[in-house]
């Protein structure tokens, strides 16, 4: 057997191929109204957050809290927005694999709003600890 087609067969019996949700019509319009859900909210929070986005964590001069808009209900609603249209395409895929890229996308998120969080508490000390206490991180209620 050559050496391709080694490989190849390494790739179709990788575990990450593996099919765990099974296709469909009903699958398929699940995951783009996901995907387009999470797209409304990241144009949403860009708007919202406006001059205050970055891309590093950092703060700009003449920086403010925003409270309002989606950050009213989750306190990193883009981070939020690109989970829910990773875990559409995950969904859509319907492999192993997607659903670890979501995890490995989650997984920097929270890292990187630790960090955000962080340098808000040390700027807005007293106002983003309230809005910690009342707001959830990535999801409504949840976390």
């Amino acid at each position: 057997m050559s050496a391709f087609a080694l490989l190849l067969g390494a790739f179709v019996l990788d575990p990450l191929a593996r099919r765990v949700v099974p296709p469909g019509p009903a699958v398929d319009i699940v995951a783009a109204v996901l995907c387009a859900a999470g797209l409304v909210l990241a144009i949403w929070a860009r708007r919202a957050i406006g001059s205050n986005w970055s891309a590093i964590v950092t703060l700009k001069r003449g920086h403010e809290l925003v409270t309002g808009g989606p950050y009213r209900y989750v306190r990193h609603p883009i981070y939020s927005a690109i989970l829910v249209m990773f875990f559409a395409t995950a969904l859509a895929v319907g492999r192993v694999g997607g659903f670890v890229g979501f995890a490995l996308c989650f997984a920097s998120f929270w890292i990187k709003l630790r960090q955000e969080e962080a340098l808000l508490m040390r700027h807005f000390p007293k106002d983003y600890a309230a809005y910690r206490t009342r707001v959830k991180a990535l999801v409504p209620f949840v976390i």
